[in-house]
């Protein structure tokens, strides 16, 4: 019986952690999974709820009000339809008065809320590894990262990088949850190209024990966000915490000449082992640039250096873009340059979620 109710317990609080990572990745509302009303109900899990997702003076960086609120709000519901003897079975008093407190608030409208940036938070629990490897500590071994990032914005200067792509989500799960990927990044230079908000080259600064991280992107606005995010994570003014190393964010303009730059050392080589991208091929009329840029890197790479590797994810939107870019790489081969692609099917729903 002991044994039964230690595994009820963890399989509760499993369900609880997910239903955490999904709201500070701001899923929609409808695609969040809860436990049942019989387990939300308990008192316990009231308190693990409020504490963990609601609770302003322990939380660094909430979600949105606006958000906060619908999820609160379907939450009380649920607790409310769980609910079979009112002298047992009571609402928190902390979230009924959260509640109230954002019924009170003067929060934006819906529209004016999806205009403004947001903190975004990505996990992944290493305790559910795709090749069935499980660690020891279910409770500590997890990588999480946040953004401040647009997750319903373009710009109108038509920049893709105010949010994160669903490839850079699954680069970075491969980078994070397989050997392979860990030995692709581990105590590598690293480069970024297209980096976005910069998902992928946070998680390696912070926790992949890279040599070094240099994140670039063609938009100054793009650019200066990224070094937002790096303070986020405590990156922008030295050594992270544990094995992560400082990230630098420079502007690099696909198809330019790289002379001048600032990713170039002092003998203009480019000093790097590994070049990351994710939805960089997303558009046929990059294309062409974005592959100068890469012969280039390559040209300026240290003689003595074993060849770069360049490390691509793509969903495939559209299978001639796609194509175009395949055929457009047949001069890498000839500089010893390893391109490894990794198609990252739109469907694919790991951890993080993408909805």
């Amino acid at each position: 019986m002991l044994v039964f109710t230690w595994r009820v317990a963890n399989m509760t609080l499993e369900s609880l952690r997910f239903l955490r990572k999904q709201y500070f990745q701001l899923l929609p509302v409808a695609q969040l999974q809860w436990p049942d009303s019989q387990v939300l109900k308990q008192p316990h899990v009231q308190t693990w709820l409020f504490h963990n997702l609601f609770d302003s003076e322990v939380l660094n960086y909430p979600p949105p009000q606006r958000y906060q609120l619908r999820v609160l709000k379907l939450l009380v519901s649920k607790l409310e339809a769980g609910i079979e003897d009112p002298d047992e079975d009571e609402l928190s008093d902390d979230l009924t008065c959260a509640l109230c407190s954002l019924l009170a608030a003067n929060l934006p409208s819906e529209v004016v809320s999806a205009q403004r940036k947001s903190y975004v938070t990505y996990s992944w629990d290493l305790t559910r590894q795709p090749e069935g490897r499980q660690e020891e500590d279910p409770g500590g071994c997890e990588f999480s990262i946040t953004l401040l990032e647009s997750p319903s914005l373009i710009s109108s200067s038509g920049t893709t990088g105010l949010r994160t792509w669903e490839a850079a989500l699954h680069l970075a799960t491969f980078l994070a949850t397989t050997p392979k990927g860990r030995r692709y990044v581990g105590a590598k230079r690293m480069l970024e190209l297209g980096a976005g908000t910069g998902l992928v080259s946070v998680l390696c600064a912070k926790y992949l024990g890279t040599a070094s991280v240099v994140a670039t992107d063609g938009d100054a606005g793009v650019v200066e966000g990224l070094g937002t995010n790096a303070f986020v994570n405590e990156l922008a003014g030295g050594e992270g915490p544990g094995e992560g190393q400082k990230m630098e964010a420079n502007v690099l303009k696909w198809g330019r000449t790289l002379l001048g730059n600032a990713i170039l050392d002092d003998e203009d080589r480019a000093p790097f082992d590994l070049v990351l991208g994710a939805d960089v091929t997303y558009d046929t009329a990059v294309i062409p640039a974005l592959v100068a840029t890469l012969v280039e890197l390559r040209h300026r790479s240290r003689p003595e250096s074993s060849p770069l590797v360049v490390l691509l994810a793509a969903t495939i939107r559209n299978q001639t873009t796609f194509a175009t870019f395949e055929r457009a790489c047949a001069p890498l081969a000839r500089l010893a340059l390893y391109l490894n692609l990794l198609p990252c099917p739109f469907s694919a729903n790991s951890a993080p979620s993408w909805p």
